[in-house]
């Protein structure tokens, strides 16, 4: 257990503001969960954000949980906030007086930040084990686990293309919330982006059997649905040497959600994977490598051009590249030079 935690949120109360991946609703959920079963009362006045990458910059942290959202990822701290994060490792709690730094709890394992969660509250909390193995392969993208592609597959799905059967695969967990700020709160995000709301609620009133259900369901549906444009996109990918690449199209969302697979699997067969989203202002691009030796956050310190903007850590970055200023011949480029460098 967290004295930490627990001292911050009985100052501050609960105000939640996570990454919006698998790893961060998994540790919002399990985080809330913890609280619930505990029955700090504060919990069930809380409130939750997954703000979206290009609204971090608009925003500040004052008094607020955050997950997995470092100050260099455009959110402005403020006040007293309180980080959990496991980049760099290892995972770690940190408490924020504006941008100062004046707690530091490291914790001696290699986990995701759900994992963390869990481990800090490992005698209170019910969730399965095997569902917190799933959601650190996830996040790493080590699959040993097929539940675990599973899972991806399911949440991205969902995202990205949700089901009009959302609700009813999680009416069970509905049934059970009761007359709260927070559930309130949840029922609002699962109105306007129905997966983080489901979800969070499931995970944080413990319907489990629920969640696996939503698994299977969404990770069929993937199948049915987006493998044969995965097939598509990763017979147009290109190959050369230790790197290959794959375009898509960012407003095609079949193409959007498939795109994790294809990269997944050429990361697998390439030292250097970079996958670049067509959008209507620009190009988002991701390079990542699972070779231990290489650094993929050099690739910033050699961007000159201050109209491109790039951020990440070891062993992926994104960078964007507004096609005011850049064409995609521009783009590949660019990025090839760059990746040359790191091999080099």
């Amino acid at each position: 257990m967290s004295d930490i935690i627990l001292r911050f949120v009985r100052t501050h109360g609960v105000n939640i503001i996570s990454d919006g991946d698998v790893d961060g609703v998994f540790a919002t959920g399990f985080l809330l969960r913890a609280l619930i079963i505990m029955n700090i009362k504060e919990a069930y006045e809380g409130k939750v954000l997954f703000p979206r990458a290009r609204e971090l910059e608009k925003m500040e942290a004052n008094g607020d949980i955050l997950i997995e959202l470092r100050s260099d990822r455009g959110l402005r701290y403020r006040g007293s906030n309180l980080l959990l994060d496991h980049h760099p490792e290892p995972p770690r709690i940190v408490l924020y007086h504006e941008e100062n730094p004046i707690l530091v709890r490291k914790y001696s394992i290699s986990t995701s930040v759900a994992g963390l969660v869990h481990h800090i509250f490992r005698d209170t909390l019910d969730a399965p084990e095997d569902l917190v193995d799933m959601v650190d392969q996830v996040d790493y993208k080590n699959y040993e686990l097929e539940y675990a592609h599973r899972l991806a597959r399911a949440f991205i799905i969902s995202r990205n293309m949700p089901s009009e059967n959302l609700r009813e695969m999680f009416s069970s967990t509905l049934a059970q919330v009761i007359d709260a700020p927070l559930f309130k709160n949840l029922k609002e995000i699962a109105d306007k982006s129905p997966i983080y709301g489901f979800l969070t609620m499931a995970i944080s009133m413990g319907d489990w059997d629920t969640i696996y259900d939503w698994i299977n369901q969404e990770a069929q549906r993937y199948e049915e649905q987006i493998i044969p444009t995965a097939k598509k996109l990763y017979s147009r990918a290109s190959r050369s040497g230790e790197i290959s690449y794959v375009i898509y199209n960012y407003g095609d969302l079949r193409e959007r959600t498939a795109i994790d697979d294809v990269f997944y699997a050429l990361q697998k067969e390439s030292t250097v994977a970079m996958m670049i989203g067509v959008t209507r202002n620009g190009f988002l691009v991701r390079i990542a490598s699972f070779d231990p030796k290489l650094n993929l956050t050099r690739i910033c310190g050699f961007i000159t051009d201050k109209r491109a903007k790039c951020g990440g850590r070891e062993n992926v970055v994104g960078l964007y590249f507004p096609n005011t200023f850049f064409t995609l011949t521009d783009v590949l480029k660019i990025t090839h030079e760059l990746m040359r460098k790191i091999l080099s």
